[in-house]
């Protein structure tokens, strides 16, 4: 999610800790992570939600998953979408990730005009200011000038 937040390159610090220098300052596409993640169940922590049924109203449901970036980058090794090579598939996957997976993430041929992986680099500068949701301007380091999106 994007907040309201200004990066410097080598200025700004993650969380405010001195020895986690921004170094990079990059726009993503979402994109196709919003939709791969919409299609995905979602973990809910060991919180209690209510869910409810035609037939039987609303009843309590606990769940015992909790609700964490190792669960994301979990799901990301075990359908192996972020894979830099080959090799990182596991063993028991290779076959269902070349059949399934990889024809639809990666690049088959020359043709083809998508981009691997579920976020894509949109442009990378050296400071970025964001104002809300796809609202900010993106400043330096780039012939074709500055990057601003005001949807």
């Amino acid at each position: 999610m994007v907040m309201t937040r200004l990066a410097i390159k080598d200025r700004t610090f993650i969380r405010n800790n001195p020895e986690k220098v921004v170094q990079a300052v990059i726009g993503l596409d979402f994109n196709a992570l919003y939709l791969w993640a919409q299609s995905m169940p979602t973990p809910t922590g060991h919180f209690d939600y209510w869910v409810s049924n035609e037939h039987k109203g609303f009843q309590k449901v606990v769940s015992s998953k909790s609700i964490s970036i190792e669960w994301l980058e979990q799901e990301a090794l075990k359908c192996a979408c972020f894979i830099q090579h080959l090799g990182a598939v596991r063993s028991e996957l290779k076959e269902e990730f070349m059949q399934d997976v990889y024809p639809k993430w990666f690049v088959t041929n020359k043709g083809d005009k998508r981009t691997p992986g579920l976020l894509k680099v949109e442009w990378k500068r050296t400071s970025m200011c964001c104002l809300a949701a796809k609202t900010y301007i993106g400043i330096g380091d780039q012939e074709d000038g500055q990057k601003i999106s005001s949807k």
